[in-house]
């Protein structure tokens, strides 16, 4: 069903649906669970390779799309298992994106429709049309992201379980994995990192440093979000235990409005507290 409804961490399961590469005789399999049987994740392997690690490919805001698959595919090629993640749920309009976060933080009901097929943001932004398409389609994302924003306990619990079914696959190294994402992708592997997941290696790119949603007075505004304060009181938050092991790499630009010097200050003050190495 199209339906979010809440979860603790790590009860959600996932599938994975079968990727090939171009070269190689790649190859994968599905691997199921009925709680999350509606996700288009997908995972690329070489076909007869041993175990290898596995890469975490975190979609930006729009969600899992061909691109994200296309990475996959290509880190398959250079030697890992490449899995790209689908956080989303296709919603009809009146779905629950996603289950509230806190008191506060109410749940999400879809305006617009948003699938797999709307993922891709339009080219056409000369007609009418084109922008309308647009818009809707930034409105779908937005409130897409913004509910997993808002419920970080669902949200860790569905990276967490799709790395639990990663480890499980034939093709991956159990107790190996990496994960690589741009910008809502960047702060998914934070949170990960936050949640003390089994990983060696993160790299963001243009991610935020924080995981704080949108105002709801201004849902389409990446500028316009819930301060530190805000966001401790209207979300429920989860246990953040760390991944001491884990070498954090932050790919930004020196200019990039969304990732202010204060911002930097204020993460680099929590990953000092935990002892986590960054780059």
């Amino acid at each position: 069903h199209s339906r979010a409804t809440p979860v603790s961490e790590r009860s959600v399961c996932t599938r994975l649906r079968v990727h090939s590469c171009p070269c190689r005789a790649p190859c994968a399999q599905p691997l199921s669970c009925p709680c999350r049987a509606d996700g288009h994740s997908q995972i690329a392997y070489i076909k007869g390779a041993p175990p290898r690690p596995v890469v975490l490919i975190h979609p930006n805001y729009a969600g899992l799309k061909q691109f994200d698959i296309d990475q996959a595919a290509f880190l398959a090629k250079c030697g890992y298992v490449g899995f790209a993640l689908d956080l989303y749920k296709d919603v009809e309009v009146g779905d629950e994106v996603a289950a509230s976060g806190g008191p506060n933080s109410p749940a999400f009901i879809a305006e617009v429709e948003y699938k797999l097929g709307d993922r891709n943001p339009p080219r056409d932004r000369e007609t009418s049309e084109g922008r309308k398409a647009g818009a809707m389609h930034f409105q779908g994302a937005f409130a897409a992201m913004n509910g997993l924003l808002r419920n970080p306990i669902y949200w860790r619990g569905l990276m967490a379980a799709y790395l639990d079914a990663a480890f499980a696959h034939s093709a991956v190294e159990s107790g190996l994995a990496a994960a690589i994402g741009y910008c809502f992708g960047g702060m998914c592997c934070l949170e990960q990192v936050r949640a003390g997941d089994t990983l060696q290696a993160i790299v963001s790119f243009h991610g935020l440093l924080h995981s704080r949603p949108t105002t709801l007075e201004e849902p389409l505004n990446p500028m316009k979000r819930l301060t530190k304060e805000q966001y401790e009181a209207d979300i429920e938050q989860p246990v953040n235990t760390y991944d001491t092991e884990c070498v954090v790499l932050i790919e930004n630009g020196d200019l990039d409005g969304e990732v202010p010097q204060e911002s930097i200050d204020e993460w680099k003050v929590e990953m000092d507290e935990h002892s986590i190495d960054v780059k």
